[in-house]
């Protein structure tokens, strides 16, 4: 399936799919499914970012973290079990435990640890 590039502040179209996808993968993004019109707010951007700070791209490379739904991140969606995805509150066994600053800063630690333990540099 084809979808529209989307970011902060579009409404319509492709949003509400990429709100629902969210959801169903445990990416609140603080909006309501049911909504109209959906609108890819900041409470989006936030999730958009999280899940991409967490997942890699058809490459098998990290995706960009940009808050922008474009073709790679829409492919990650589409497909959580590609390849090696680290999973939002994955706590690998040796992962020492970190409070972070906020929400955006915990996933790329946790994509960072995930990335080391797989051995990728």
């Amino acid at each position: 399936m084809s979808y529209a590039i989307l970011s902060i502040g579009m409404s319509g179209g492709d949003v509400p799919d990429l709100h629902q996808i969210l959801i169903e993968q445990g990416f609140g993004c603080g909006e309501d499914p049911n909504a109209y019109p959906q609108i890819f707010g900041p409470a989006t951007e936030s999730a958009v970012k999280l899940f991409q700070a967490s997942h890699d791209g058809p490459d098998s490379r990290v995706l960009a973290v940009d808050g922008v739904v474009g073709p790679s991140t829409w492919w990650a969606l589409e497909n959580p079990s590609g390849s090696a995805q680290g999973q939002p509150g994955q706590v690998l066994p040796d992962m020492p435990s970190q409070a972070a600053s906020n929400p955006i800063a915990a996933a790329a630690l946790q994509s960072a640890w995930v990335e080391l333990h797989k051995q990728v540099f």
